[in-house]
């Protein structure tokens, strides 16, 4: 298997950049690891790795973020709406950065055998992760 790694300095539009620094600031304060996964870093990916326009190019941005229990979940995004920067939104894991949604969605030990988590307090949402 071969590594690659690619340069994206300066290619991603300046609102992403401004969320990711963000939620990094709030994520580190916990020790919490996360990620662009979702239609945005496949965006990402292709128009700024391989010059491949997406033909529909995403509007929101989903963080992965890897928890070790709903408690460190809400401390996140906790911290993340008390900074000022994030406002909460119609969907548990949903939340606005300016005009943008953003999607936090936990992953790691919080889900089950099948990969998926159901959200607290009730448990019937569930979400494959």
């Amino acid at each position: 298997m071969r590594n690659m790694l690619f340069d994206l300095s300066g290619k991603i539009d300046q609102q992403t950049v401004e969320i990711l620094f963000a939620v990094k600031k709030e994520a580190d304060a916990l020790s919490i690891p996360f990620f662009i996964v979702g239609a945005a870093a496949r965006d990402i990916i292709l128009k700024h790795c391989y010059g491949i326009e997406p033909k529909r190019m995403t509007t929101d941005v989903d963080i992965g973020v890897e928890v070790a229990s709903w408690d460190q979940f809400k401390q996140l995004t906790d911290s993340m709406v008390a900074s000022g920067k994030f406002s909460t939104a119609s969907e548990r894991q949903r939340y606005r950065f300016g005009t943008l949604l953003i999607d936090i969605v936990p992953f790691g030990a919080l889900a089950d055998e099948h990969g998926r988590i159901s959200w607290p307090p009730e448990h019937e949402i569930f979400m494959s992760i």
